[in-house]
């Protein structure tokens, strides 16, 4: 299956960089994040989400989501927030967030030893504050006009 690319918030020193995945006329303004944009692409099958993932986060400054679904298997989704770091999540055919077993150890032992911060770790297992984040940003654009600054 195709891999799904949503880059919710490129600075534009970047947008040449990343001519060999988003053609020109994809770009979108990004009315949340001052002098960034936005594209969303749909990529091969051929495509290593990892290594693509990679490229991105060392590009720097890119709010991102990365989805590959594989026909009746198991599928991926990164997500990247500067500041946040990245977050991988093993995803099932619809979507859905599946933890592994060692996430839920973790899970378990950051609980037994601060069981006030129940809803942090929680949280932060799911990948809720990158979610969150990425979610302010995707915004359909086809409606939001820009105005040049004058002066």
């Amino acid at each position: 299956m195709a891999v799904e690319l949503r880059l919710l918030g490129v600075p534009a020193k970047h947008l040449t960089e990343l001519a060999d995945l988003v053609k020109k006329n994809q770009w979108r303004v990004q009315p949340v994040l001052s002098g960034q944009f936005q594209a969303f692409i749909t990529l091969g099958e051929d495509v290593d989400s990892s290594q693509l993932a990679s490229r991105l986060f060392r590009l720097g400054g890119i709010h991102f989501e990365l989805e590959q679904l594989m026909q009746d298997q198991l599928g991926v989704r990164i997500l990247c927030v500067p500041g946040l770091g990245m977050k991988r999540q093993l995803i099932d055919e619809i979507g859905r967030v599946l933890i592994p077993e060692n996430e839920l150890e973790n899970f378990a032992q950051k609980l037994s030893e601060n069981p006030s911060s129940h809803q942090s770790i929680y949280r932060q297992m799911m990948g809720f504050a990158h979610q969150d984040r990425l979610d302010e940003l995707k915004i359909n654009t086809d409606l939001v006009s820009v105005i040049p600054k004058v002066g």
